[in-house]
């Protein structure tokens, strides 16, 4: 006997409700800052109206995301054991359980964290495209980690990679102007790494690398890569003055001359 098509349908709808309710939302132990009142408790997130629930004790309460100022989460279960993966000779083993914390910590801090480190491993591999696919799944539910993440940059970096560049500069606007030094110092290299990839190398060095450079001294994380930057782009410009300037810079700093930017200086690779 013959299934009509309705009921195909009718049981294919059924079986991805099935799915999606199999899928538990994660209850963690968090510590938040809520309108300014640290708050330590169990936290969950209710997608269906977008808000956390958040409990103390015998009291729960809903509250919404914008009433949230800073959390910190626990570990999910496993978490070491998949970080000694990422650390090892084959990270891209590590993916899969990456993919499932994103999928059971949507909104919970290590959708974005797990989403990020995917995300390197397939940039490293070279395969941005699979990068940009990572983060748009975490970003698909969780908006601001396209700019106010740790998982930001990689997403700026697949995005020019694979050419898919239409939002990104107001990605970049507000993750300069989200108040984050870190994050800030981030957008800025990545928004000169969009011009270079528009042949606009001045502008590159002028609202980019330099910005970091001379305006953000106290992200030393930010800044190797930035100075190493902005010396490629000297060179490509021919202003070999200021390109060893920037090679001088990196090189002399103590902080700076183990980074992996200057060891690429030194290698020419």
């Amino acid at each position: 006997m013959k299934i009509s098509v309705i009921k195909k349908i009718s049981i294919a709808a059924m079986l991805v409700v099935s799915m999606l309710a199999s899928v538990q939302a994660a209850e963690v132990k968090a510590k938040l800052l809520i309108d300014g009142v640290e708050t330590p408790c169990m936290l969950m997130w209710k997608p269906a109206s977008k808000v956390y629930v958040v409990k103390q004790g015998n009291m729960t309460r809903e509250v919404s995301p914008d009433s949230i100022q800073a959390m910190v989460v626990a570990p999910p279960a496993g978490w070491d054991e998949i970080m000694k993966r990422v650390r090892s000779a084959n990270p891209a083993t590590a993916i899969p359980q990456l993919q499932k914390i994103m999928q059971e910590y949507v909104m919970l801090d290590y959708d974005g964290k797990a989403g990020a480190i995917a995300a390197q491993i397939y940039l490293k591999q070279g395969k941005a495209q699979e990068a940009l696919k990572i983060c748009e799944k975490v970003v698909s539910t969780n908006k601001r980690a396209a700019y106010a993440s740790e998982m930001a940059p990689f997403y700026w970096e697949a995005m020019i990679a694979t050419r898919k560049t239409a939002s990104l500069a107001g990605m970049l606007n507000r993750a300069v102007a989200s108040g984050n030094r870190s994050i800030a110092a981030a957008a800025l290299i990545a928004r000169g790494d969009l011009l270079r990839s528009e042949d606009k190398n001045m502008d590159a060095l002028k609202d980019g690398y330099l910005r970091v450079v001379y305006l953000y001294t106290s992200e030393t994380a930010k800044q190797p890569e930035a100075i190493y930057k902005a010396f490629e782009t000297f060179n490509a410009l021919g202003q070999t003055t200021y390109a060893e300037k920037m090679r001088s810079m990196l090189l002399k700093n103590p902080a700076y001359k183990k980074s992996e930017w200057a060891k690429k200086l030194t290698s020419g690779k």
